[in-house]
């Protein structure tokens, strides 16, 4: 059988509503047929009509494709929403297809595709959902043997990616066809041509396509450090130009950098950490001088039938034009050549890699081949060396610069002045108040509660309530005022001519009453308040991040007096806030070493004289201000994160205190609002008791009312998980601030404690005494157990045995005492 019969490639494209007819394709009849089909563009409904006429010009036919940038037929490039189709007709070639959700569906579906016979994978995946190096480990994984081609879907803007399997766009998932013949001949390769400059790294930090640490410094510093700040500031922009190459599996494969978080780079494919990684440039020179692709197809395979083309979106974004066209004609003079522009080319053989800056082909070949006749590839287009750098590397960075620049010193959302452009702003207004012997006023605004907005309406919302609000508070300001965006809900306003204490008052009220009036955002209204820090700067006072400080002290002042407010920065505010900031920095550290104690203050059952419970009391021995009590430093804790560290070592301390005292019947643990609401809190609680061997019905965790009142399922959800597991729940200082009860009948409660403030003038005091009597009634009348807390006279013992069964605790009965004192009370053995 001569080659001519057996396998047939034709090409189409199909743009402004035209779509496939009958005699568009000359389909051999038996063939088993394959499309392909590459979208560059993003209407779909088009594309939904392309793909309808090619399942009723042939039924049978199995459609595979995705969304490109721009599609590659024979001969050319195409775009601007066209939609290229190539028809591949086999005679003794099967095609399978199936679709895929994710990653983990590849081994229950990808394996009904594989046959013995099996030559070859063709897979496209979406950006978004499908994590490439994972789908191809798992396609490896089935069948290591098969080699595997395709890639990332791409669109013009990154977004919005999908794949094709017969008439359906899928826009999460992968699609994967497999080819089964005994004489298809396969062949696959790549063109890469990127190079590593310099010395190699290991990555030691890294999640996903996340890398946090380079040789363990950040790879914004390292990246500073070897290619300078400005090349960095214009990154991800850039980021194709100096791509992370990662030596893996004898083979170099490069990472774009596509975004910065902080100081960590986000990439344009997974890494791994140990990955032994070079700081990677493109030498345009090289990648056109070197480029035998086209010539290894031949020897590998003549005169093959049909070839794939897979080409990187960033290799295309940083290579000029003539190159990229250069590189699609050598090969099409090999054979008819498809493909599309992939955001990650899936190549695969003995090992599979999502390659990135690469141009990956398979060619094919059914049966054997006759022809002999040489082939002529066209010359390189004339370009010096010069010409590339400048049109190339160098041009790109400074075009891709000069889109940035506005982007570094301006809001997106807002358009206002950002962080960058507030510090020039601030430091040319100080210089001219200072050069006119003024005063400026620097207002730090946050608005209060914004949280809860994204929280609760979602953060497209919450963008649409800060575009309004910057809108808002740039309305009316006079010349020599500038509004900046500083972050997130952010503001401040640099203000040359408010130095003055009437003028500042002024301004800081405008502000509040602008944010009270009502902000309308689709059926939503809101009504906003802020916290406003201001301080005043001047010739005297104008060092920038000092300003900045105080007026943050400031601020910080307003929420902690309720909020809706402004203060004007004093100087004792910033002794205060430097007091907090080492108070901070010493916790830190102590609970890094562990250097903080556990007092144990003993619950009596007043019916049996029995200790039941020992509540644990945290203390702090601190080197200089001696031993130091809650009041000293939870506060702190609790607004910089660190209870969630202190209240991890509290508990492990204290489980282990019960661990080595059989005697105890109960240890009792304070959890403030921000353990609890902390999404790892659960599974900490159970590795502890875990780790000592404690049984959880010997914890009682303690917690305010407020936790306990807050309707949200999560709440409800852990409180009911930590009583399946047997651990009691307490509710603390019981009484104080809530009128609304009825929580303890839906909640599982064990105890109530009755707060000190309740008992402490019983019985002489006759309200309090009415009050802890209804307390107590409707505790028994719902089966929860009393503890009366700050016991500290007989006739409060008196008061309470007449009550019934009341665990007290308080001085009366003992003080919190030191681990040791505690287990001889206990007689632990």
């Amino acid at each position: 059988m001569e080659h001519e019969e057996v396998m047939k490639s034709e090409a189409a494209v199909f743009s402004d509503g035209r779509i496939p007819e009958k005699d568009t394709f000359n389909l051999p009849r038996g063939s088993d047929t394959l499309f392909l089909v590459f979208a560059a563009t993003q209407d779909t409904a088009y594309l939904q009509k392309v793909l309808k006429a090619l399942k009723s010009i042939e039924p049978s036919a199995k459609i595979i494709g995705a969304s490109s940038d721009e599609a590659i037929v024979p001969g050319k490039i195409v775009d601007n929403g066209a939609v290229a189709v190539t028809a591949l007709s086999f005679v003794e070639t099967t095609i399978q297809s199936r679709v895929l959700s994710s990653c983990e569906d590849v081994a229950e579906k990808a394996d009904t595709l594989l046959h013995e016979d099996t030559k070859l994978l063709i897979a496209f995946s979406d950006a978004a959902s499908v994590n490439g190096d994972l789908f191809l480990e798992a396609l490896h994984g089935i069948s290591p043997n098969t080699p595997v081609a395709g890639g990332v879907a791409a669109t013009p803007t990154f977004r919005d990616t999908f794949v094709i399997e017969d008439d359906r766009i899928i826009e999460r998932g992968a699609v994967v066809a497999s080819f089964n013949s005994k004489n298809l001949e396969v062949y696959t390769d790549y063109s890469f041509g990127w190079q590593a400059a310099g010395r190699s790294f290991k990555i030691t930090e890294a999640e996903g396509n996340k890398v946090v640490s380079i040789s363990g410094i950040s790879p914004v510093d390292l990246f500073t450090r070897y290619l300078g700040k400005d090349v960095v500031e214009a990154m991800p922009g850039v980021g194709s130009a100096f791509p992370l190459m990662i030596r893996r599996n004898e083979r170099m494969i490069a990472r774009g950098i596509i975004g910065i978080e902080g100081k960590s780079f986000i990439v344009s494919g997974n890494v791994r950490v140990d990955d032994e990684v070079y700081i990677g440039y493109g030498n345009q020179y090289t990648i056109l001088r070197e480029n035998g692709i086209h010539k290894r197809v031949l020897d590998a395979l003549p005169n093959p039938d049909a070839i794939f083309n897979f080409y990187c979106e960033g290799r295309k974004l940083f290579l000029v034009r003539s190159i990229v066209e250069y590189e699609e004609e050598l090969l099409n003079c090999v054979a008819p050549v498809s493909g599309m522009f992939t955001l990650g080319e899936f190549y695969g053989s003995e090992s599979t890699d999502l390659l990135n800056f690469s141009s990956t082909v398979v060619a094919l070949r059914e049966g054997k081949s006759v022809k002999t006749e040489a082939v002529e590839f066209p010359k390189p287009p004339k370009l010096d060396e010069f010409g590339l750098i400048a049109e190339g590397l160098f041009r790109f960075i400074d075009i891709r610069a000069q889109e940035l620049k506005s982007l570094a010193y301006y809001d997106e959302l807002t358009g206002l002045p950002n962080k960058n452009l507030f510090g020039r702003i601030l430091e040319k207004s100080i210089a001219t108040v200072s050069r006119h012997g003024r005063s400026g006023a620097l207002f730090f605004i946050d608005i209060d509660n914004f949280k809860d907005i994204n929280d609760t309406a979602g953060h497209k919302e919450g963008d649409a309530v800060l575009h309004l609000v910057a809108q808002r508070l740039e309305k009316g300001l006079q010349k020599g005022e500038r509004l900046c965006r500083f972050g997130g809900d952010e503001f401040v306003i640099v203000a040359e001519n408010r130095g003055e204490g009437s003028e500042t008052a002024e301004l800081a009220e405008e502000i509040l009453q602008k944010l009270k009036e009502r902000i309308q955002v689709g059926l939503r209204s809101y009504h906003l308040t802020a916290s406003i820090g201001i301080t005043l700067f001047s010739k005297e006072n104008r060092d920038r991040e000092e300003i900045l400080k105080q007026a943050d002290i400031a601020m910080y002042r307003s929420k902690k007096l309720g909020k809706n407010r402004w203060t004007l920065y004093m100087e004792s505010m910033g002794r205060h806030a430097l007091q907090r900031y080492r108070t901070e920095q010493e916790l830190r550290n102590a609970i890094e070493h562990r250097d903080l104690l556990l007092h144990y203050q003993p619950q009596y059952d007043m019916k049996t004289g029995h200790i039941v419970s020992m509540e644990a009391l945290v203390r702090w021995q601190h080197p200089e201000r001696g031993l130091l009590y809650p009041d000293s430093f939870i506060e702190v804790a609790e607004a910089t994160g660190l209870i969630i560290p202190l209240g991890e070592l509290v508990l492990d301390m204290a489980l282990e205190f019960a661990a080595g005292c059989a005697d105890v019947e109960r240890v009792a643990v304070n959890i403030s609002s921000v353990q609890f609401n902390d999404a790892s809190f659960f599974s900490t609680v159970m590795r502890l008791l875990q780790k000592h061997g404690v049984d959880p019905h010997s914890l009682e965790l303690e917690m305010t009312e407020s936790i306990v009142m807050d309707d949200e399922s999560e709440t409800t959800e852990l409180l009911f998980a930590l009583a399946k597991e047997g651990i009691r729940l307490s509710i603390d200082d019981f009484g104080k601030g809530y009128s609304s009860l009825s929580y303890l009948k839906r909640m599982p409660i064990d105890t109530l404690k009755i707060d000190r403030s309740f008992v402490m003038d019983i019985p002489k005091n006759s309200s309090d005494t009415a009050i802890v009597k209804s307390m107590v009634a409707m505790a028994k009348a719902l089966d929860l157990k009393v503890v009366a807390e700050g016991i500290e006279t007989s006739e409060q013992v008196e008061f309470f045995k007449e009550e019934g069964d009341i665990v007290a605790q308080g001085y009366f009965y003992s003080k919190p005492l030191p681990p040791d004192i505690a287990k001889e009370l206990l007689q632990c053995r």
